[in-house]
Parts: C-alpha cells; structure tokens; sequence
C-alpha cells in the first residue's frame, strides 16, 4: 500500500518494521519475498523489541503514558528515538 503511495504523493516516506518479540531475521525473510515494485524504496527492519505488546498497551491506553515512562523501560526512550533520528 505504501509502495503505491509513493508515486502519488511524491517522495518516499521511511517505513521501519518493529519486530515485537521476534528475531529481526524472521521479519527481514519474509519482507525479502516481496516485490520490489511492491515494498516501499525506503525500508528497513529495526533490532528485535522484547515482547512488551501487553505492557505497551497498558502503558498507553490505562495510564496514558509512554512505555519508556516506566522505571523498567527507561532504555526504550533510545530504541524508539533512533527511528526519529534516523
């Protein structure tokens, strides 16, 4: 889909997939797979993200905050502004 945006819209946004609690070698197989005139020309896979779907959601949607917010995931602030500063 975003493959098709491209040429509508007129450059190339940054598409970076975040495996959630898989190795990033998984994710890479199947975006290989796929077409080049089908992927968008600015992609990449960033290092694999522990499984915190659960503590994410909760984080957002009970306590209206960032996960980063929380003692335990303070490391996550860097995780997730390297796509920012990429």
């Amino acid at each position: 889909m975003i493959s098709k945006l491209e040429s509508k819209i007129g450059f190339n946004p940054k598409v970076i997939i975040v495996p959630l609690g898989i190795p990033a070698e998984s994710v890479e197989d199947v975006v290989s797979r796929i077409p080049s005139d089908e992927k968008p020309r600015n992609c990449r896979t960033a290092s694999q993200m522990p499984d915190l779907q659960d503590e994410i959601q909760d984080a957002i949607y009970e306590e209206y905050q960032y996960i980063w917010d929380d003692e335990q995931h303070q490391e996550l602030y860097s995780y997730f502004a390297e796509f920012i500063e990429d």
